[in-house]
């Protein structure tokens, strides 16, 4: 990842200086940072957020099974997040 610093008029190339290195994303495990990365996803929420959330719902929680079954099931999707969310949860799915 490089940081623009300046592309002035006369400049054939921006300048910029490299803040972050990064494997090839060959497979999923390589392939998440660069994704996040590219499309400005946050891999983990602040503190203050995890802190209210396990305070709400504690690791026994479940959604209730008549709310369950109001709920469509999509199978195969992905998620469109807007620019600054947080990667909280994994709902894609890879196939070869």
């Amino acid at each position: 990842m490089v940081k623009l610093v300046k592309w002035g008029a006369n400049y054939r190339y921006p300048l910029g200086l490299v803040v972050k290195t990064m494997n090839e994303g060959t497979n999923c495990r390589l392939a998440l940072p660069v994704l996040l990365a590219e499309y400005g996803i946050k891999p983990r929420p602040p503190k203050r957020v995890v802190t209210e959330v396990r305070q709400r719902y504690p690791k026994t929680w479940q959604i209730p099974e008549q709310e369950r079954k109001k709920r469509p099931y999509y199978k195969d999707a992905i998620t469109m997040d807007p620019e600054g969310s947080y990667c909280i949860c994994f709902p894609s799915s890879v196939t070869r």
